[in-house]
């Protein structure tokens, strides 16, 4: 793939502009000189570097070499933006600290290409045994000692997926701590997610954002308990929403939590909700996890979690699945902005289960919200009888093999 002469013209001017003062006499000698031919991307994958700040990492770069890294997210999707690549993509990541404040939102993507987030000297399929560490991303400590809430990472509808798609994201070997959240896939736009009823459910207004990957990483020390930060609450070290058809392996999610009381429960390990299907969460630890590690809830279908294990993890159950029914929504009026139905055939196999969040074994391995009055009820409640409704024969979830 050829790099456009005017991406090269631009970046080369941009560079110019951000260490010098000049005129403008001087800015049409910098265009002059910047005319060079189009480079190459190596192997028709277009590479961005980032090393940390103490490591020569800095926003002032290109990005384009191992010499020239970028040290933000902000800046890597800025150099992705100005680009416009049409291959895959890598961002390539030196090992060391980067301390950066929540990323509001990433809406670059390449149609019918990846985006892949990886350690500098990562090869594919070699496993963690092939870098000499992994990059942290930390949250930026506030003055006061406390740590801004919100998500390391926040994937949005957007960029050159306006009504979504395939945004193919795929993050390898990397830890994320200190935020109330860690990854966020948002296929659903804030206030454009519902049907505009009344009462008003979620409706599946875009494609969703899908066929993502997360292999290998480590979500440590997430939630409010670690940012010190009540202002709201944690919800998930990966949270998923209208996101499908994406795979979360080899992934530990370790000291998962919000601070006590109520809000401890509403902060999970993986959590999928709105529309979101057919997704494997596969061969994963678990380990002191304040809510129910893995949460799914309205209409998310076919999702797996096979041969996980679960330590010190859920306060009451291991699995939760949740609808907000009427009901839900006169008793959290506050929260439930719309109504839900249930999701049906989602899977909880081969699961090693050890312990619960205070030690011991939580009170049930699965819990379906809200809760009726026999195990088979639950398992066949949709929600609103007048709108939600299961397919002939299908139960909400499928238990079996679990250790």
């Amino acid at each position: 793939m050829k790099m456009r002469i005017e991406f090269v013209r631009k970046l080369c001017v941009k560079n110019a502009l951000k260490k010098f003062s000049v005129s403008s006499a001087l800015i049409l000698l910098i265009f002059a000189a910047c005319a060079v031919a189009p480079a190459s991307a190596a192997g028709g994958i277009f590479t961005v570097y980032m090393a940390p700040a103490d490591a020569g990492g800095s926003d002032f770069n290109d990005g384009l070499s191992t010499a020239t890294p970028v040290a933000t997210l902000a800046e890597v999707q800025e150099v992705l933006t100005d680009a416009r690549p049409d291959s895959d993509v890598e961002v390539r990541i030196r090992q060391g600290v980067y301390e950066a404040p929540p990323l509001g939102s990433w809406t670059f993507y390449v149609p019918g290409h990846t985006v892949s987030f990886l350690p500098i000297d990562y090869v594919y399929g070699a496993g963690g045994g092939s870098i000499a560490g992994l990059p942290v991303f930390r949250n930026k400590q506030n003055s006061d000692g406390t740590y801004p809430n919100g998500p390391w990472l926040i994937a949005r509808v957007g960029g050159a997926l306006p009504n979504g798609g395939d945004s193919r994201l795929r993050f390898y070997y990397l830890q994320v701590e200190k935020y109330s959240d860690g990854l966020s896939v948002a296929g659903l736009p804030y206030g454009e997610d519902t049907d505009g009823g009344n009462p008003a459910y979620y409706a599946k207004n875009t494609a969703g954002l899908n066929r993502n990957v997360v292999f290998g990483m480590y979500f440590l020390n997430i939630g409010t308990y670690w940012t010190g930060n009540d202002t709201g609450s944690g919800y998930g070290a990966i949270v998923l929403s209208n996101s499908s058809n994406n795979l979360i392996e080899n992934s530990h999610f370790i000291r998962v939590e919000n601070q006590a009381g109520q809000r401890a429960q509403l902060l999970h390990g993986v959590y999928l909700g709105h529309f979101s299907d057919n997704n494997s969460i596969k061969r994963n630890r678990f380990y002191f996890n304040s809510g129910a590690p893995v949460k799914v809830r309205d209409r998310s279908n076919f999702n797996t979690f096979d041969s996980n294990t679960f330590e010190r993890a859920g306060a009451t159950e291991f699995y939760a699945d949740d609808v907000c029914d009427p009901e839900c929504q006169a008793r959290f009026p506050e929260i439930a902005r719309a109504l839900e139905c249930a999701g049906y055939h989602n899977s909880f196999i081969n699961n090693r289960l050890i312990s619960a969040y205070q030690g011991g074994m939580p009170e049930r391995v699965w819990r379906m919200f809200p809760w009726r009055r026999t195990d088979d009820e639950s398992q066949h409640y949709a929600g609103d009888p007048a709108r939600c409704t299961l397919p002939a024969n299908e139960v909400r979830l499928y238990v079996s093999g679990n250790l």
